[in-house]
């Protein structure tokens, strides 16, 4: 069984490490994107729930609030008892978690090379191993084009 602790703003790192370091285990769900910055397309890992740990519970979970980096645990106001999250849940979120980002045909994908900015469309086939169909939409006229691969990426 997991339970869920609100973290404060942009400490959800410093959080799970201090978690750890009472004994807890926690799990911080992250996600690979790539971002147009600084006219590069960046690589990077971006948490999935910002602001939110979950933990797995224990019997000391009242230490959780006084834990640097937690702001307070989920619970339901009229008892007071954390809520509860099962272990399928977040075993099916971690095994989501790396097959999100590989588009499947049909799918909606971003075409995130060159500095253009994010090109929306949808993937229509698998040409080979490296290259794949998309079918674009510029400015109300569909048009199908064939790019790299590793230049797409899934609409989450």
């Amino acid at each position: 069984m997991w339970i869920v602790a609100k973290t404060k703003p942009n400490q959800e790192f410093r959080a799970k490490e201090n978690l750890k370091n009472q004994g807890f285990t926690s799990y911080l769900p992250k996600m690979n994107k790539r971002k147009y910055l600084r006219s590069v397309w960046m690589e990077f890992s971006e948490i999935m729930f910002p602001g939110y740990i979950f933990i797995k519970s224990n019997v000391d979970i009242h230490k959780i609030n006084y834990t640097y980096g937690i702001s307070k645990l989920l619970t339901d106001k009229s008892t007071g008892i954390p809520y509860v999250i099962e272990d399928s849940l977040i075993a099916a979120i971690s095994k989501n978690q790396n097959t999100c980002k590989i588009p499947k045909i049909g799918d909606k994908v971003e075409y995130v090379k060159g500095n253009t900015g994010i090109i929306k469309g949808v993937l229509t086939s698998i040409c080979s191993r490296t290259r794949v169909k998309l079918l674009l939409d510029f400015i109300s006229k569909k048009q199908e084009v064939i790019v790299p691969k590793s230049d797409i990426q899934k609409i989450i």
